[in-house]
């Protein structure tokens, strides 16, 4: 039985904390002005800025959000601004030249969010084709490229869940009953496994997901003068295992799949590591720690984008699809693990969904609702009020996102799924119901 357990006095205080979100988000201008003001970034990752047509950071997110609100309390004006954010996005899609298939930048998350509001496509069926149309038209191509580089050297983007096929897949598998989009996920599920199998690589026999050192980004390259093998749900090697164990788990399957999954799921469970708190894993595993086979990195990292959660969902997610339960005790083991540790080597500070304690609530919360252990409510639900006590009325939609910089700590405005409110107001919704809903599946955690 599945069971909230939430105080009423906690529920109240989550259900104010979302309305007053939900107020400050209503003027879309005025969350353009925030959002895109020159100050709202760091000096060093750029990539945190404002994006109009991004899941992970403009107004696809905020559409999400009301829809969701809508769905939740059943109120007409957030269907109304759900609707108004969703036009937003198309009108800027209308100005935007060379747009990815990203699932957090691009047409598969522009997809995704019109599907969440979709209801069962009764709604914005003609938009939600023509973005497929635009998927289908320029993915054979992208995905030749893909599979070129195999030869030629990996770049993570190709792979991954924030711009890669990872990502796009899993928007992909809402179609599975599509002709012309399941030809095309099965298409990228191949390539998976392709990249699943060991290839020479000067001289040596090493899994098809190492990335050279010329393929990485310019501030991983002097830490990784040889390469390495990405271990973050975000952008590493859990991100394939969780499409293909729930491609498989939806009943598309390709040959070799089962295979791709286990080669996946041991890799990862091999380069577990251990401390008197239980299993985690490192970030990333450089080519000459993989060559020596010890790991000198021992930082350990709680989030859904790098560390234990998201590694730990994905083997979860794989042991499932194999009926493998020594996968799936792994996975809840290294969930417990992470709780045994103290909050101070968590390596985590904001209430946000990709770096931060609502990514791990998340995360945690989706464990309980699939596996029904009372001690991971428990845990999800002891974290929430470190989320609801960083409200803050002084950050311009409630919430900050944490940043460290080069020499401070920035807060920031966003609204993203990923960076800003929309992921942590969801993922406060979520704690208050017993059943999934379909935001999540834009995490590959289900």
């Amino acid at each position: 039985m599945i069971i909230t357990g939430i105080s009423e006095d906690l529920r109240q205080t989550i259900l104010e904390i979302v309305h007053e979100v939900g107020r400050r988000l209503a003027d879309s201008d005025y969350v353009t002005a925030m959002c895109s003001s020159d100050s709202n970034r760091t000096d060093l990752q750029l990539d945190y800025k404002w994006d109009e047509i991004s899941l992970a950071s403009g107004y696809p997110a905020v559409s999400l959000l009301y829809g969701r609100l809508g769905t939740v309390f059943r109120e007409e004006t957030f269907t109304r601004y759900a609707h108004q954010y969703l036009v937003n996005t198309r009108e800027a899609l209308k100005l935007k030249e060379n747009i990815s298939l990203s699932l957090w930048s691009g047409l598969s998350g522009i997809g995704f969010t019109a599907y969440a509001l979709s209801d069962n496509l009764r709604k914005y069926r003609s938009f939600i084709e023509q973005i497929n149309h635009l998927i289908l038209r320029y993915g054979a191509a992208l995905l030749e490229s893909s599979r070129n580089n195999l030869k030629t050297g990996v770049i993570f983007h190709d792979y991954d869940v924030i711009s890669g096929w990872s990502g796009i897949g899993r928007y992909l598998l809402l179609f599975k009953d599509v002709p012309e989009m399941r030809d095309l996920l099965k298409d990228v599920l191949e390539y998976l496994v392709m990249l699943s199998e060991e290839r020479a690589w000067n001289g040596e026999v090493l899994p098809g997901w190492y990335i050279p050192v010329h393929n990485l980004p310019p501030h991983e390259q002097q830490r990784y003068p040889e390469g390495y093998f990405n271990m973050g749900l975000a952008h590493g090697i859990p991100g394939p295992l969780a499409l293909l164990s729930i491609a498989w788990h939806h009943d598309v399957r390709v040959s070799g799949h089962k295979e791709a999954i286990e080669r996946f799921g041991s890799w990862l469970s091999h380069w577990k590591q251990q401390n008197d708190f239980g299993w985690y894993w490192p970030n990333n595993i450089s080519y000459r720690e993989y060559m020596n086979g010890i790991i000198s990195d021992e930082t350990e990292r709680e989030a859904w984008c790098y560390g234990t959660p998201g590694v730990a969902r994905s083997l979860w997610l794989a042991g499932r699809a194999l009926e493998n339960e020594k996968l799936e005790a792994l996975a809840v083991d290294a969930f417990k693990s992470i709780y045994a540790r103290p909050r101070e080597r968590w390596s985590i500070y904001s209430p946000s969904v990709c770096h931060g304690y609502s990514g791990l609530i998340k995360l945690t919360h989706q464990m309980y609702l699939d596996t029904g252990d009372a001690e991971l409510r428990d845990y999800a639900q002891g974290l929430l009020l470190e989320v609801v006590n960083m409200f803050d009325r002084g950050a311009a939609f409630g919430f900050w996102d944490i940043v460290k910089d080069t020499q401070s700590v920035k807060h920031l405005d966003f609204v993203g799924v990923l960076d800003g409110v929309a992921g942590i107001v969801m993922t406060l919704l979520d704690t208050l119901e017993s059943e999934e809903s379909i935001w999540g599946r834009s995490l590959l955690i289900t």
